[in-house]
């Protein structure tokens, strides 16, 4: 029996689960969260606890058990509480528009750079051109934010480009004349 196992998830008196033979669905006070379960693992609620078991004893399904009760506990918490990241863009000439639901940035190429953004997550301009990215689903917030972020990564020699909240990024030192 893993560690894991011991740390069975507590369901909160807000949030409905519904179990189907492989999906689960978890609705809360912020959203409603869907998830594929792996047919070898089991999941079922008694008091308020909800258990994950693996059917069989083999190696390659206990994988599956840690990664099932990472994501449960995930979405759990996101439905309670979102998830949310904050990026900064540094540099000069660099503007975010907010229309609708289209994030325009003009990051210094010679066309502007138009992302759909999904209509689960929320996004707002905040002063200091700083872009904020909330959501119910942990994933959805990393994998936007890691979009938005592609566009322009950070460069180590000026030092321009998105940097997540509380990053720094080492700056190297160019070429010096004699």
């Amino acid at each position: 029996m893993t560690i894991l196992n011991k740390n069975k998830i507590l369901i909160p008196k807000d949030i409905k689960i519904i179990l189907e033979e492989n999906m689960i669905t978890i609705f809360g006070p912020l959203g409603v969260l869907k998830q594929n379960i792996n047919k070898n693992i089991k999941i079922s609620i008694f008091n308020n606890v909800l258990m994950i078991m693996h059917k069989n004893e083999k190696d390659q399904q206990k994988r599956y058990y840690s990664l099932t009760r990472s994501l449960l506990n995930n979405m759990i918490y996101g439905v309670l509480n979102k998830y949310s990241k904050t990026l900064t863009l540094v540099g000069t000439n660099f503007k975010i528009l907010l229309l609708k639901n289209v994030l325009k940035l003009n990051l210094g190429y010679t066309h502007s750079i138009n992302l759909v953004i999904p209509e689960h997550i929320f996004i707002k301009i905040l002063p200091g051109n700083k872009i904020y990215v909330e959501s119910c689903c942990k994933d959805s917030v990393g994998k936007f934010s890691a979009l938005i972020r592609s566009k322009k990564k950070p460069e180590p020699y000026k030092g321009k480009g998105f940097f997540f909240e509380g990053e720094t990024i080492i700056k190297k030192v160019g070429k010096k004349k004699k």
